[in-house]
């Protein structure tokens, strides 16, 4: 099984909600063990009420995520590793320097300079989490584009939708 791990400050906005979804975009049917994880995360934390919620109107539920600090065994394990922004993965990289050139910001594959940093919504309003979200949601196509090309995924398994 791959698995890809996203990694943001303490995995209970960003990260987790990046990680539901992925896993909503890849359907039941892909090879994928898609996890998330923080640089600063203490363990047990459910994802903020607002990143719950959202994902809720998408139908995705996330009422059992628990953070949890990134680990040597994560970043091991992981055949890609997604950092929300440019500070999380200089932090990846400080800590796990092996990982090197599995280590991606999830907003380069968006294209788009303005959305290359993931925004934290944490304390902020809905709008705050929307804003989010859409940039994540931005990044999903081109990066199931990546995996395609990758030949990590076949085209019938990239079917679903963010």
């Amino acid at each position: 099984m791959k698995k890809i791990l996203f990694v943001c400050t303490g995995n209970t906005c960003r990260s987790p909600m990046a990680a539901a979804l992925l896993r909503h975009a890849l359907g039941r049917r892909s090879g994928f063990r898609v996890h998330s994880a923080g640089v600063a995360a203490h363990s047990g934390a459910p994802a903020s009420p607002e990143t719950v919620a959202i994902l809720k109107e998408s139908g995705i539920e996330l009422d059992h995520h628990r953070s949890r600090p990134i680990t040597s065994e994560m970043v091991r394990e992981a055949m890609l590793i997604l950092a929300m922004t440019r500070k999380h993965r200089e932090t990846v990289l400080e800590l796990f320097p092996e990982a090197g050139e599995r280590v991606f910001l999830l907003g380069e594959f968006t294209g788009d300079p303005s959305l290359r940093e993931i925004p934290d919504p944490l304390g902020s309003g809905r709008s705050a989490y929307l804003e989010t979200r859409d940039a994540i949601v931005a990044a999903i196509p081109p990066l199931l584009e990546f995996l395609r090309h990758a030949g990590d995924i076949e085209e019938a398994e990239a079917d679903g939708e963010a």
